[in-house]
C-alpha cells in the first residue's frame, strides 16, 4: 500500500529543475528526476539550485550538436544530420583510398554532349569510363561494374564524390570498378541507359589485362546507389530474361546501396520517415532546441517527395504506363524475371530512416521468394546513401555506420568471389533481413555481446555434405555385406546418397542463421498496387 499525493504529482516540481535536458523516471514512493544519470532529487530536497546548475554544466554536451541525448544519437550522427538538413549537398568523403589506381577509358559510340538541357554540372563532351584498379590486380582479379546515382539526372564516375567511393571500394573487394559515363536525361532515358549498362558490362566481362588470356574465367558483378542502383538490378533482371545479352558469361553477384526500386514511389515509408524538426525550448540546453528526427536529405512533405518523385521516374522511363514495367521498376517483377535459377545473389545497403527503405525491403522479400539468396542490412537512423559520408561529414570522427556498411560490402564481395563457381544456394523464401545499430558508442557497450559481424559463411555445405557422406559410407557398408560387387555397391550407395541429400535439402533450409534473422512477408490484405509488390 502506498499514498499517491501532492508530492507525486509532477506539476508540483520545481521549476528550476525543469531547466535543461531532463529525464523523468516515475517510482513507488517518489518522483526521481535523472539528468542524464545524475541523481538531483538531493539537490531539489536542500533546495540547493546552485548543485542542480552544476549537475546540468557537467552534463552539457559537445559545441558540435543541439540534440542533448548522448546516449541516444551518436555525435557524429548529430553533427551529419545538422549539416545535411542545412546543406544537402554537403559533407561527402573526400579522401581517395591509397594503392588504388584510376584509368580512363574511351570506348567506341559512347561519346555524348551534356548541353544547356543537361542538369549536371559537368557540361560539354561526356562518355569516357572510369576503371579503378586494386593494388597487385591480376587476372583472377573479380570485376564491378557500378552505375552512380543522382535521378538519372546528374553525376558522372569522378562526380559527387564517386570517385572516392569506388576507391574505397576497391581497396576493400580486391575488385576491379568500372563506373560507366552514362548519357542522363533529357538526352537518354531508362532504353537507352539500359542498353549503355549492357554494353559496358559486355566490356567489362570481355576486357584481358595485360599477360592476361581471354579464357580466364573471372567473377562480374553489377552495382549501384539510388537510381543507379534501380539501374543496375534492372540489369540484372534483364540478363536473367535474356542471358544472351551477355553471351557466355553470368553475374556472380549484385549489390546495392538504397536503390531506389519502386517508379511508382508509394511505398509507406515516404511517410513514416519523412523529415521533421521538433522544437523544444523549453528543456534543451542549445538555444535552438532542435531534433530532427525521418528522412534528412528529402524535407518535403510525404505527398511532395512522393509526387516529385514520380515525375522525376516519369522522365526516366518515358510515359507513366511504365511506371509499374517489371523491368524498369523492379518491385513489380514477376515470375519471368525471376523464376530462372541464373539470378545471381544479392547484397542491399539501406538507411532505416530514408524515404524509400521500402524499395530495398520489399523488392528483397519478393526476390528471396523465389528461392534467390537475399541479404539485407538496414541501418539505425542512417540517410540516403550514407556509406558516402563515411568519414564523417567533417566531424573529426568516422560515421561508423558507414565504415561498417563498406566493410560489410568488401566482405560480402570476397565471399561471393570466392564460391561462385560453387553450386548456388537456395533461400528458404525470406532474404536475411539484420538490424544493424550503431556500436560506436560507449553507453551501448553492455547491449552487444558480439562485434558486429563483417563476414559472411556458406551454411549450404555444411548441412548437406556431412548428411551425404554418412548415408553414403552406410549403403556402401550394407552392400558389401551381401557380397556386391564393388561397381554396384557403389552405384547403390550414389542413388541412396542423392535421394537422402535430397531430402536434407527440402527439410533443412540451410540459410545463413547464425547472426542475422529473417522478417516473413506481410500478411496483412493487399490493396491496389500492394497486390503486384507482393503477389509472391
Amino acid at each position: 500500500e502506498w499514498h499517491c499525493g501532492a508530492h507525486n504529482s509532477f506539476q508540483d516540481l520545481s521549476p528550476e529543475l525543469l531547466e535543461g535536458p531532463i529525464m523523468i523516471r516515475f517510482e513507488v514512493v517518489s518522483v526521481v528526476l535523472l539528468l542524464l544519470g545524475a541523481d538531483v532529487a538531493k539537490a531539489d530536497a536542500a533546495e540547493d539550485h546552485e548543485v542542480a546548475q552544476a549537475f546540468r554544466a557537467h552534463t552539457r554536451i559537445s559545441q558540435y550538436t543541439d540534440f542533448p541525448y548522448n546516449s541516444l544519437l551518436a555525435h557524429t550522427t548529430a553533427f551529419c544530420y545538422k549539416k545535411l538538413v542545412n546543406d544537402t549537398s554537403c559533407c561527402l568523403d573526400q579522401v581517395f583510398s591509397p594503392g588504388v589506381t584510376g584509368q580512363v577509358i574511351h570506348r567506341e559510340g559512347t561519346e555524348w554532349h551534356c548541353g544547356a538541357h543537361c542538369s549536371d554540372t559537368q557540361l560539354g563532351k561526356r562518355g569516357d569510363d572510369m576503371l579503378w584498379l586494386p593494388e597487385g590486380a591480376d587476372c583472377s582479379t573479380p570485376r564491378i561494374l557500378y552505375i552512380h546515382g543522382g535521378s538519372w539526372m546528374y553525376g558522372s564516375p569522378t562526380g559527387l564524390g564517386y570517385d572516392k567511393l569506388a576507391t574505397k571500394l576497391v581497396a576493400l573487394t580486391g575488385a576491379m570498378m568500372m563506373f560507366p559515363d552514362y548519357p542522363l536525361i533529357p538526352i537518354a532515358n531508362y532504353t537507352t541507359m539500359l542498353a549503355t549498362a549492357v554494353k559496358a558490362l559486355n566490356w567489362l566481362a570481355d576486357y584481358v589485362p595485360e599477360g592476361c588470356s581471354p579464357d580466364d574465367e573471372v567473377p562480374l558483378f553489377v552495382a549501384g546507389d539510388s537510381s543507379g542502383g534501380g539501374t543496375a538490378l534492372s540489369l540484372a533482371l534483364m540478363l536473367n530474361k535474356k542471358p544472351q545479352l551477355l553471351p557466355g558469361k553470368s553475374l556472380a553477384g549484385c549489390f546495392f546501396f538504397s536503390p531506389w526500386t519502386n517508379l511508382k514511389c508509394n511505398t509507406p515509408d515516404y511517410y513514416t520517415n519523412a523529415f521533421a524538426s521538433i522544437v523544444d525550448d523549453q528543456t534543451f540546453v542549445n538555444s535552438s532546441g532542435k531534433v530532427y528526427v525521418g528522412d534528412v536529405i528529402f524535407h518535403g512533405h510525404p505527398n511532395e517527395d512522393s509526387g516529385g518523385f514520380q515525375i522525376n521516374a516519369e522522365a526516366y522511363v518515358g510515359k507513366w504506363q511504365l511506371l509499374d514495367d517489371p523491368v524498369a521498376s523492379p518491385l513489380f517483377a514477376d515470375e519471368a524475371e525471376l523464376v530462372n535459377p541464373a539470378l545471381p545473389p544479392m547484397y542491399f545497403v539501406v538507411g532505416a530512416s530514408e524515404s524509400i527503405l521500402g524499395d530495398s525491403v520489399l523488392v528483397s522479400q519478393k526476390i528471396a521468394s523465389y528461392g534467390h539468396t537475399v541479404h539485407v542490412d538496414v541501418f539505425e537512423g542512417m540517410w540516403h546513401v550514407f556509406p558516402m559520408y563515411s568519414e564523417g561529414c567533417g566531424f573529426g570522427q568516422e560515421l561508423w555506420p558507414a565504415v561498417h556498411a563498406l566493410n560489410r560490402t568488401g566482405e560480402w564481395v570476397k565471399f561471393v568471389a570466392s564460391t561462385w563457381k560453387l553450386p548456388r544456394e537456395q533461400s528458404n523464401g525470406l532474404p536475411i533481413i539484420g538490424w544493424v545499430y550503431d556500436q560506436s558508442l560507449e553507453l551501448r557497450e553492455q547491449w552487444f555481446s558480439y562485434t558486429a559481424p563483417t563476414r559472411f559463411t556458406r551454411a549450404g555445405t555444411t548441412c548437406v555434405a556431412p548428411g551425404l557422406a554418412k548415408h553414403f559410407s552406410g549403403v556402401f557398408d550394407a552392400a558389401s555385406a551381401f557380397g556386391l560387387s564393388w561397381p554396384v555397391q557403389l552405384a547403390a550407395a550414389a542413388l541412396w546418397g542423392a535421394l537422402t541429400t535430397m531430402a536434407v535439402q527440402a527439410t533443412a533450409k540451410c540459410a545463413w542463421r547464425q547472426r542475422y534473422f529473417s522478417l516473413p512477408a506481410a500478411t496483412m490484405p493487399l490493396i491496389g498496387n500492394g497486390e503486384r509488390w507482393m503477389d509472391a
